[in-house]
């Protein structure tokens, strides 16, 4: 199999999909679906996660500067996808789905 030269682009394939939890300035949970994530170093370990400012989540993050990173099972992928098409900024709890818990803060 020969070579094939791709034009400059930002997609990589595949992206692997992850549910990242944060909170608002009430304390309230939320979560966004995100596939703009990867490894930034291995020791020590670190991802980099992306997520534009008009979300709602970008606030939460950027004003608690704590965030944590879900990796969802195939099962799960319903709910994932929920999650990446509802919106916390119009008050729609996202969480909890189906009786699962966010661990309390602290």
């Amino acid at each position: 199999m020969g070579r094939k030269s791709l034009p400059p682009t930002t997609l990589l394939f595949p992206t692997p999909v992850v549910l990242v939890t944060c909170v608002d300035e009430a304390g309230k949970s939320n979560i966004i679906t995100l596939a703009w994530v990867g490894v930034v170093n291995s020791e020590p370990p670190m991802i980099g996660i992306s997520i534009r400012p008009e979300r709602f989540s970008h606030g939460c993050v950027r004003r608690s500067k704590e965030f944590v990173v879900n990796l969802p099972s195939e099962e799960m992928v319903r709910k994932v996808d929920a999650c990446g098409v509802l919106s916390g900024g119009r008050r729609i709890s996202l969480l909890p789905w189906d009786g699962s818990r966010c661990p309390p803060k602290g």
